[in-house]
């Protein structure tokens, strides 16, 4: 199963960060930044299909859009913030067409001082503390790790979010998409397979389930109704979907709203 999060997705100053023991996620994606730091143990990052163990004292750096997954071997302690891109607006800009070979890093000690004091703590801090080391760690972030252009493939992937985000309730295919951008078929096929780790199907239905949670958590909209808004052809697809999504009936979710 491959998530979207969408509350990691929405807007400016977004940020939220947790605590978590034995760190267990599914696939997912969002258009935030995730700073990840283990405190004790050990964690399995799956990012973009390539796995990568984290141990204690390790920062990882999370691009916006980036597939990835957290699993505990053993056992773990991990800190994980999620932020939006306007908290570190520079560092956000110089990124634009940049990618980690790998996200991995240490930080300094008298800097991983400073955030284990001021950022790594049960309180969320202010506005301007937060800014300050969020930049602290994308800084050190800069220094340890070896980056590569990525233009193109930042562009492709930008690209189909964008569409997806903008046409998801029509009726698309790979091959509409295709048209559009002027790509080969079978060239795109390859391309959105090598990127997103899913097939296009899998992909739509991300955006068409999320958009129907919102609408059951926010109408009153009929689930038929709420099926054909979202772009399913039919109420039994978007059942199947939905409970494939959500572990879940749409009729199982709207009760429980």
């Amino acid at each position: 199963m491959i998530i979207h999060q969408e509350h990691n997705s929405l807007g400016n100053h977004n940020y939220n960060a947790f605590f978590y023991d034995n760190c267990e996620w599914f696939y997912h994606f969002h258009k935030n930044y995730e700073l990840v730091y283990v405190l004790d143990g050990e964690v399995e990052l799956t990012l973009n299909g390539s796995q990568i163990l984290l141990k204690k004292d390790d920062f990882a750096l999370i691009f916006p859009n980036e597939f990835h997954s957290y699993h505990t071997p053993d056992n773990s302690y991990v800190w994980i913030g999620v932020f939006s891109a306007d908290f570190v607006g520079e560092f956000a800009k110089l990124m634009a067409t940049k990618r980690a070979k790998t996200p991995v890093f240490v930080c300094e000690p008298q800097i991983k001082e400073f955030l284990q004091n001021y950022l790594i703590t049960e309180q969320t801090p202010d506005t301007f503390i937060l800014k300050s080391a969020l930049y602290a760690a994308c800084r050190e972030f800069l220094e340890k790790v070896p980056l590569y252009d990525a233009e193109k493939e930042k562009s492709f992937i930008y690209d189909i979010i964008s569409y997806m985000e903008q046409n998801f309730q029509k009726e698309i295919s790979l091959m509409t998409i295709a048209e559009d951008f002027g790509y080969e078929y079978h060239y795109l096929s390859r391309q959105f397979h090598n990127h997103f780790h899913m097939n296009f199907k899998q992909f739509l239905n991300i955006y068409r389930a999320d958009y129907a949670r919102d609408q059951l958590l926010h109408t009153d909209a009929s689930i038929t109704d709420i099926a054909h808004n979202s772009g399913f052809q039919t109420v039994r697809t978007f059942n199947r979907v939905f409970l494939e999504q959500t572990g879940m009936t749409p009729s199982e979710f709207k009760r429980k709203k």
